[in-house]
């Protein structure tokens, strides 16, 4: 058996059945799929296996001078029984700049609550989740991630804003953990804010902000719910699928004169044009929360891989 690495990203293994061989991919660990392919492409399904570990895309020379694009293996296995394929060209796809915003910092500690003779800080965990997150989104080939904060400090939230657009982010995430509405509501479960408007600036890094947002909100959601962390009972977004939209109190607008955003955040993301959303993990309020999702490390990690995993597949 024959083996080849790619950059540690895989191994590609060859086995010779006959007149035939059979190329099995293995990523992370885990086998994806056997491939069988002509003997006499020997050459060129290994650059083509090699290429697909490497990048999302690659790009196949025909002796004829055509051009195939090709993303996934089946594509390439069908290509390559050509047997016309003069080369492999990489297409590397464009890097995608994420911002992620660990809520508060500084002088302002966000929601706390004391368990077991502890105060438990709000900006503490946010950071956690944060930073765990953004070493889960970099495993991912074209994935760049910047943090608002890198230790305990403070911004203004147009700050934090600012700092994504001076460093030409294309998605903007901000991460916190809960507190309940009103000492009434025994409030539990995660909630994702996203901005109340289709307003689409001209220089939106995405097709629809709206819809990009959407799709992430959604996306997250699902992947909590995964780790058994339910829809929140607060906000009524336990009848909206657990996202939280709210309009200015103040009747501003943006430029086509649809309502503002309550919230900083989302206002002035929408504004610069990208995707921006607020990610409410879990309740520090509601003990059960806490024991369950936000008590140790362990657990603030879960919640930044389901982030991570859900972020990833809402914009690929």
């Amino acid at each position: 058996r024959d083996v080849e690495r790619s950059r540690g990203l895989g191994v590609v293994y060859k086995r010779q059945i006959g007149s035939r061989i059979g190329v099995r991919i293995r990523i992370a660990g885990v086998v994806s799929m056997t491939i069988p392919t002509i003997s006499r492409n020997r050459l060129m399904t290994s650059r083509i296996m090699t290429g697909l570990l490497k990048c999302s895309r690659i790009k196949l020379l025909t002796a004829c001078g055509t051009c195939i694009r090709v993303r996934t293996l089946e594509n390439a296995v069908e290509a390559v029984a050509e047997g016309n394929i003069d080369a492999t060209e990489e297409v590397k796809p464009k890097q995608v700049v994420i911002c992620i915003d660990p809520g508060h910092g500084g002088d302002s500690e966000g929601t706390k609550q004391e368990y077991d003779g502890v105060l438990v800080m709000e900006k503490n965990l946010n950071y956690r989740i944060a930073t765990t997150l953004k070493e889960y989104l970099e495993e991912n080939e074209g994935i760049k991630v910047i943090l608002t904060r890198n230790s305990d400090y403070d911004l203004s939230l147009s700050n934090r804003i600012k700092y994504a657009v001076d460093n030409n982010a294309d998605y903007f995430i901000s991460v916190h953990v809960n507190s309940r509405s009103t000492d009434e509501v025994d409030s539990h479960g995660c909630m994702v804010l996203m901005s109340c408007s289709r307003y689409q600036p001209s220089n939106a890094k995405v097709a629809s902000v709206y819809d990009s947002e959407m799709r992430m909100a959604k996306s997250i959601i699902s992947k909590l719910n995964v780790l058994g962390l339910p829809i929140a009972n607060d906000w009524n977004t336990e009848n909206t699928g657990g996202i939280l939209q709210r309009v200015t109190t103040v009747g501003e607008t943006y430029p086509d004169g649809s309502p503002a955003d309550y919230y900083t955040l989302l206002y002035c993301g929408t504004k610069a044009g990208f995707p921006s959303i607020i990610v409410e993990h879990a309740f520090l309020s509601n003990e059960g929360d806490y024991r369950n999702f936000l008590s140790t490390n362990e657990k603030l990690d879960a919640l930044a891989k389901a982030d991570a995993e859900a972020i990833i597949e809402s914009i690929r």
